[in-house]
């Protein structure tokens, strides 16, 4: 509290930058409906490239999945065991 008082403040001029306009409200992430990622998905979350998880695949053992069966399998990763194979580096 100052000496005349409450110090307060405009509201507005919270969600305002320097420049006077408005900041973007960050959106909340999406809840995932399923644990099961693609490898997009997969290098997405942990902030490296699909490459670097095909490599990971064939030289650490990086967790994966294939599903779908047939020549052309689809590789799907489960975020839990992601999480678990992550917890050792």
């Amino acid at each position: 509290m100052s000496a005349d008082g409450p110090i307060r403040v405009n509201p507005d001029a919270l969600s305002r930058k320097r420049d006077g306009f408005p900041q973007p409200i960050p959106k909340p992430e999406p809840r995932r409906q399923s644990p099961w990622m693609s490898q997009q998905e997969v290098a997405e979350y942990l902030g490296v490239t699909p490459r670097t998880i095909r490599e990971w695949q064939s030289t650490s053992g990086f967790p994966c999945h294939k599903v779908d069966g047939g020549t052309s399998a689809t590789i799907r990763y489960h975020i839990e065991e992601v999480n678990v194979w992550m917890g050792g580096f």
